[in-house]
């Protein structure tokens, strides 16, 4: 049963189930590496970050689009696991300033009570 154009519509489906295959067979999680090598044209780095960790973030964002629940749930659960070790980093490299700058300032207080104590001489 040809359509009213004359186009055969069970063409019209293959059509369509192979354009849907290509477009969801894309660069995302589980893309072959040949994809991959052909979409960043075998690049170390895509904005600035490496290739896996920006393709992972482009994937992450696409998922957070669609409103896929699970993927949103191990969004902030990353997030949170970022944050978390960078307060954990900055909370020991200001402990060690800390360190440092109470180190500094007891050497100034012992100089300073040294040439105290040489003055009354």
């Amino acid at each position: 049963m040809a359509a009213v154009d004359g186009t055969d519509p069970a063409a019209v489906q293959a059509d369509l189930a192979q354009l849907r295959a290509r477009l969801l067979g894309g660069r995302g999680p589980g893309a072959s590496s040949s994809e991959i090598e052909r979409s960043t044209r075998a690049r170390a780095q895509l904005a600035g970050r490496p290739t896996a960790q920006h393709l992972e973030a482009v994937a992450r964002q696409a998922a957070l689009a669609r409103g896929d629940r699970a993927a949103i749930a191990l969004d902030i659960a990353a997030t949170r696991d970022e944050l978390a070790a960078g307060v954990a980093a900055l909370r020991d490299l200001i402990r060690r300033r800390w360190a440092t700058a109470r180190r500094i300032v007891g050497w100034g207080v012992l100089a300073a009570a040294v040439v105290a104590v040489l003055r009354r001489r």
